[in-house]
């Protein structure tokens, strides 16, 4: 019974594996020929010109990250995210900028914008599209 039961499943997850083995070839084919290259070299390649912009920012600015729309709020986090070490802020508008108010994300009194309250504008001001 239970050789059975492994060869069902063995019949039954090849075709699987291989379906998705071809759909990864691409990627693993990618990241082996880019291995080489320096880390932020990769990620401009993969991220866009954006990422070099990001780079350009010193290292001790303060970044205000403003969403354009409520849809822009995944990309808003994606773009803190890449922004670390420097000390980000996300807004939900201009407005709530001018107001040093942050956006609400997260319920986590600890998370970045509860814990740490804005007292000035960020050095550089960021704003995302969705």
């Amino acid at each position: 019974m239970r050789r059975a039961l492994r060869i069902v499943i063995v019949v039954l997850m090849v075709p699987a594996f291989w379906a998705t083995a071809r759909e990864l070839f691409p990627y693993v084919r990618y990241a082996l020929s880019s291995a080489h290259e320096p880390v932020d070299a990769r990620r401009e390649e993969v991220w866009g010109r954006w990422y070099a912009n990001v780079r350009a920012i010193p290292p001790n600015a303060s970044v205000d990250v403003v969403m354009a729309s409520p849809q822009s709020r995944d990309n808003a986090v994606f773009a803190a995210a890449a922004l670390a070490p420097r000390v980000v802020f996300i807004y939900d508008s201009m407005a709530a900028r001018q107001r040093l108010q942050p956006a609400k994300l997260y319920v986590d009194p600890v998370a970045v914008n509860e814990a740490m309250r804005p007292t000035k504008h960020g050095d550089v001001v960021l704003m995302v599209q969705p």
